[in-house]
This record gives C-alpha cells, structure tokens and sequence, in this order.
C-alpha cells in the first residue's frame, strides 16, 4: 500500500497557505470524491438542459453532433499534453485550476444570457473551453484513485464510483426537467448559477485533503515525458489492442447516442418534451448501475480483458436496438437499447479502468492515461461530428443501424487479427 510518507506532500493549494490537510489516504478519497460527486450533478443538470436549449432553438443534428465534437474534440486533442504536467505539477493543483476556471466561464456566459446577447455560438464557445479544461481534470482525477486507493480495493472503488455518476446522470436529467418546467428554458442564466456553485463545491474538499505528489524526474525534459506515455503503450501492445477495440466502440456505437434528443423530440419519430427525454436517460443510467453492481458483487470473468470485450459487444448490441426503436418508432426497443449500452458501459470500463490502475506504474499514470484516452476519444469525437453529418442528410435511423454494422465488423475483425504481445502480468492471478 502507497503512503503519504512515500512522497513529498503538498500541503496548500495556491492562495490558501496555511490551511493544514486533515485528511489522508481512503478517508482523503471519501471527501475528494464528495465535492467531485456534487460537481458532476450540477454539471448533469446543466448539460441535460443546454442539450435541450440546443435541440428546441436549432432542430438540427448537425449542431448536437458540432457541440459534441467540440466538447469531446478539445478534451481529446488536450489531453495527452496535459497529462505529462498532471504527472509534473501536484495533482490538487490542477484539479483546482481546472474546477475554479470552469466556474469563471460559467458565470462569464451568464452574464451573456442575462443581456441577451447568448447565442448558439456562444455555447459552442463556452462547450469548448469546458473541453479544454476537462483535458486536464479527467487525467488528474483517474491518477489520484491509486495514489489513495488501496490496490485490493481498486476494483470496487471504481465500481462504486461508477454508480455514484450513474446515479448522477439519472438524478441530473430528472432536476434538469424539473429546473425547465419551473424557470423554463427562457431563463438559462438562473438554471446556469446551479453549475457555478456546485463546481465551488468541488473546490472545498481540496482544502482539508493530502493528495501525494511523486514530483517530476528533474532528468526529463517535457517531450521525453510525453514520449514516455507513447512508448509504455507500444512496448504493452495488449494495452493498445485494448484502446484500438474502444476507438471502434466509440467511433460507431457511442457516438450515435447524441441523437438521443433528436429522436425524442422530433415529428418524425416521438415527438417528445424534455420530460420523456429524462426517463430514457435515466433508463440508459439505471442500466449502468446494474452493470457497475454486478461487476462490483459478481465478478465472473477470468479477466479484465474478458470483461472488456463483452462489455464493448453489449454497447454495439444496445445501440443497435436504439436504431430499432428509431426506424419502428418502439418505445420498448428504444429502452431497450438504452438499458443494454447502459448495462455494457461500466463492464468494458471498470474492467478497463482497473487493469490500468494495477499495470501502469503510478508515476507513469497522467501520461499513459492520457495517451489511452486521446486515442480511443478522438474516434468518439470524430464519430460524433461525422453522425451529425450524415443523420442530417439520410436520418436518424438509418444511420445509427448503419454504424453498428460496421461497427461490429470492425471490431471483430481487430480482435483476431491485430496481434499483441501477450497478456499483462497480473491478469494471470485473477480469477
């Protein structure tokens, strides 16, 4: 088990010298992880309402699938260059920054919305700073977990994470449709403040928290570090058989689910409110939770790899029955669906997540992490803005169907003929 004797501890963040941490270790993580778990409900509520702002003000695909882009694309293209300074700057520092300066765009495009001058651009803009910064608190986060975490409790750390943002993403659409039917879409400044105030929420735990900090190999220049993370992942070719598998699921399978809103809301299909949109996100969350839970409680694979591949097949399966439920205009194959890719999510995931927390050397973390990332979200988010494209021009249905035949194919095809240089060492000892 790491301790906080092993590294050099940081005791303040910049601007509140002085404040002793209290708090180390599991106990750390539990507060860390609170004012994290806030954060992403508020940001739950305000992405299902400017999803919903977006949908009703431009009835288009191809703005759902250009916000999507921009939001997955900056995060993407960010994240390999920020993950060497998460591994060089102390981690509460960043996770700081990053919380603190969302806010500050927050409360900037509230004032727009205040003066009416927010338009769809200016979402657009404020989606892509958010990208940009979550480029740096997405490898900051997952490198924290083991650096509090015990490795015999990983597994489940993260499965239970992965229900508390389920249970986020089901409660956030619930409180967005609530927040619109009481403030109504017009007054998007009032809804915006709830992402403001709880993103300071996130910033309070920070105080009290010792996050260890293993410092920079002064040998090593900023380019050496980064050529490290690529490295590790050609000289671990299981790790990059593993990304290339989720870059497929990402560029065919999740990327259709940005049509969600438009499936709900349009003539052609549902013709639904936001109220209806809710339910089928929560459908989609409650599947994720069980799919945590049971990976948490019943871990059946032999493997983390195992669990990886059936998890990516469940997704291609859930979006194909979303397709279903499209073209037939089926309440039941839409929920379906939504259940299913729920359900398979937090398979392929944890099991991800876990394997990478227990192979990766922990001063290699924001790196690697990174580096994994960019690549399997680059196809998500070109994937986002290539189904914008076509959805616009053949529709929804018929594209999302498309893309899972493909998809699965693909896939299929990488797992038996991509060759690897065998499995990592650990997974020998699971069970």
């Amino acid at each position: 088990m790491t301790t906080t004797q092993d590294f050099q501890t940081h005791s303040t963040i910049s601007g509140m010298s002085g404040i002793r941490n209290r708090y180390v270790g599991l106990s750390a993580y539990a507060l860390f992880w609170f004012g994290q778990l806030v954060s992403f409900l508020g940001s739950s509520i305000v992405q299902f309402v400017l999803i919903w702002w977006i949908t009703i003000t431009t009835q288009s695909a191809f703005y759902l699938g250009l916000g999507s882009f921009l939001a997955f694309g900056t995060m993407t293209v960010i994240m390999p260059f920020a993950g060497v300074l998460v591994d060089r700057w102390p981690r509460k520092l960043v996770l700081a920054g990053a919380d603190g300066l969302q806010a500050l765009v927050t409360l900037g495009v509230i004032y727009l919305f205040y003066i009416n001058r927010a338009t769809v651009g200016v979402i657009l803009i404020m989606i892509t700073i958010r990208g940009i910064l979550a480029g740096f608190h997405s490898p900051a986060f997952q490198a924290v977990i083991p650096l509090l975490v015990p490795a015999q409790h990983l597994e489940k750390i993260n499965s239970l994470g992965f229900v508390a943002d389920a249970l986020t993403n089901i409660i956030g659409p619930i409180l967005g449709a609530v927040v619109i039917n009481i403030f109504t879409i017009e007054r998007m400044g009032d809804i915006l403040w709830i992402d403001m105030l709880t993103f300071l929420v996130a910033l309070l735990p920070l105080i009290f928290i010792a996050i260890p900090f293993q410092g920079k190999d002064e040998e090593s220049t900023y380019f050496e570090e980064l050529k490290q993370g690529v490295s590790y992942l050609k000289n671990h070719q299981f790790l990059f058989k593993i990304i290339i598998g989720f870059s497929v699921m990402n560029l065919f399978a999740t990327s259709t689910v940005i049509l969600l809103p438009l499936i709900i809301s349009s003539p052609n299909y549902f013709n639904g409110n936001e109220n209806l949109l809710s339910w089928m996100i929560v459908i989609n969350q409650v599947g994720g939770i069980i799919g945590a839970l049971f990976m948490t409680f019943y871990p059946i694979f032999k493997n983390h790899i195992t669990g990886i591949r059936v998890g990516i097949m469940l997704v291609f399966i859930g979006a194909g029955l979303i397709g279903i439920g499209a073209l037939f205009i089926n309440i039941i194959a839409l929920s379906l669906g939504l259940a299913i890719l729920g359900f398979g999510f937090p398979v392929a995931l944890i099991s991800a997540q876990t394997l990478y927390h227990k192979e990766i050397p922990k001063q290699l973390h924001g790196r690697v992490i990174s580096a994994s990332l960019f690549i399997a979200q680059i196809f998500a988010a070109i994937g986002m803005y290539l189904v914008g494209i076509l959805a616009q021009e053949y529709g929804l249905a018929t594209i999302i169907l498309s893309f899972q035949v493909a998809g699965v194919s693909l896939y299929l095809l990488t797992q038996l003929f991509v060759k690897s240089n065998g499995e990592p060492l650990r997974e020998q000892t699971l069970s």
